[in-house]
């Protein structure tokens, strides 16, 4: 017989309990650290990135100014296949635009000296006016350096079309003596043969290019930024770039290697200012010292700049005393061409 079993009583249940109050300010507490940590950590990994990048590019920039420079002094006084001993040099204005005032002239053997400058503390001739925005400010003001050369791509007579000056040798022995090159613009001018004394001898492009600092790497919007410019000129009446080649570049000084005796090697080092250096010392100009100052493009946050930077004979900047970063990049540039062809074997 089955026994009757009687139900069992109902267990009572617990209610349900949520996070008390402590609970809960301990877990926001300590989730505020840990998003405080978080916080930090990010802050500090996007100040530290940004910070070398701006470093970066400075020594980028300063780099870039020097290998700039030195290739365009490696270049000076490529006249193609024109060498003498015997020309006259002259000292035309950097930013002279005419042919007629460049300082060529075939009758007396004039030519332009291939590197010539201006001291940042010494005045400009007058004329020189295509340095716009240039730096002149300061203890030390910037130089200016300006190369002379021809292009290195020959072209034939015809491509002169009056928009630039151009440069044609002689390569024919039954040429004039008297006319070793025609420095001209106009196609009608260039006469001189190649060596089979037949065909007209290929011409080059002049080229003048002064380089100098500027106050401003936008200069239309005048961003206060100092840079590396260039003010090139193609010796027909007008200046055909003016620009920024390299921003963040505070200041430029320059001493030349003079060769005094001839043998292409240097005898002095000169900071060469117009008052120092006639046309005959900066014929001499085998080799170039240049110092150039490069500065980050941002500040710096918490950093003070109290350094003074050594720029060579010119003399010492700084300190500045302000959050920008800076370096000194020295470089001695070997002028190939005076310096070659004053070699002895």
């Amino acid at each position: 017989m089955s026994q009757l079993r009687l139900p069992s009583p109902t267990r009572t249940r617990r209610p349900a309990r949520g996070v008390s109050l402590i609970e809960l300010m301990i877990a926001i507490t300590v989730g505020m650290f840990v998003i405080l940590a978080v916080t930090t950590v990010f802050t500090n990994s996007s100040r530290s990135h940004a910070e070398l990048q701006r470093n970066a590019a400075q020594i980028e920039n300063g780099r870039y100014a020097i290998e700039i420079l030195s290739e365009e002094i490696q270049m000076a006084g490529f006249w193609g296949p024109y060498a003498t001993a015997s020309d006259i040099p002259t000292l035309p204005l950097m930013c002279a635009t005419a042919s007629a005032d460049l300082g060529w002239d075939v009758a007396t053997l004039n030519m332009p000296v291939a590197i010539f400058g201006y001291d940042g503390n010494v005045a400009l001739r007058a004329g020189e006016t295509c340095f716009a925005e240039r730096l002149t400010t300061g203890t030390l003001a910037p130089d200016v350096i300006a190369v002379r050369r021809v292009e290195t791509v020959a072209l034939a007579p015809t491509a002169a079309d009056d928009t630039s000056a151009f440069l044609q040798v002689s390569n024919c022995n039954t040429d004039p003596s008297a006319m070793p090159f025609i420095f001209s613009q106009k196609d009608g001018d260039f006469t001189l043969r190649k060596r089979d004394c037949t065909t007209r001898e290929d011409i080059r492009r002049y080229r003048t290019r002064a380089f100098y600092i500027g106050t401003c790497s936008n200069c239309s919007s005048a961003d206060g930024l100092p840079s590396l410019r260039v003010a090139e000129l193609d010796g027909v009446n007008k200046i055909i770039n003016n620009s920024t080649l390299v921003e963040g570049i505070e200041n430029l000084k320059v001493e030349y290697g003079l060769d005094n005796d001839g043998d292409g090697q240097v005898d002095v080092y000169s900071t060469c200012s117009e008052a120092t250096c006639d046309a005959a010392a900066w014929r001499n100009v085998v080799t170039v010292r240049l110092h150039v100052l490069s500065r980050t493009a941002e500040a710096s946050p918490g950093y003070v700049d109290e350094k003074k930077y050594d720029m060579g004979a010119g003399g010492s900047v700084g300190p500045f005393n302000d959050a920008f970063k800076r370096h000194v990049y020295t470089a001695v540039v070997r002028a190939a061409n005076p310096a070659g062809r004053r070699e002895r074997p």
